[in-house]
């Protein structure tokens, strides 16, 4: 009976953990930034995805950018990105890319080349028309 109890129990919280990991983002807000504040993102310069595709790659590489060890000391961030609930900062240029969840400033995340090379393609595409 304990044993039945304890695999029911583990896939119970496996099911939760799956529902809980998928949230639907139905859009990704991107806006061209001036400085840390939040308020100081430039309304004027949002642009809003809503491609599925593209939601799920931005997904993918913010879930996959890597600690950076260290003191963080950044300039003003280019860009913030709304992710679902999730607010980050990001700095892009052709060959570095690193975000920062605005809820934990002290650390930073380096976006691998395939994410940098994408992200890089998104922005060049939206906001230089």
């Amino acid at each position: 009976m304990n044993k039945l109890f304890n695999i029911s129990l583990f896939f119970i919280m496996f099911i939760l953990l799956i529902a809980c990991s998928n949230e639907n983002i139905e859009k990704v807000n991107f806006y061209k930034t001036e400085s840390f504040s939040e308020s100081e993102a430039e309304k004027s310069s949002l642009i809003e995805i809503t491609d599925t595709k593209t939601i799920n790659n931005l997904r993918k590489a913010f879930n996959s950018a890597k600690k950076q060890p260290g003191i963080v000391d950044m300039v003003s961030p280019e860009y913030k990105v709304n992710i679902g609930e999730k607010s980050y900062l990001l700095w892009i240029s052709e060959k570095s890319g690193t975000i920062m969840d605005v809820e934990d400033t002290h650390t930073i995340y380096s976006l691998s080349n395939e994410s940098i090379k994408s992200i890089n393609e998104l922005i060049t595409s939206k906001f230089d028309k």
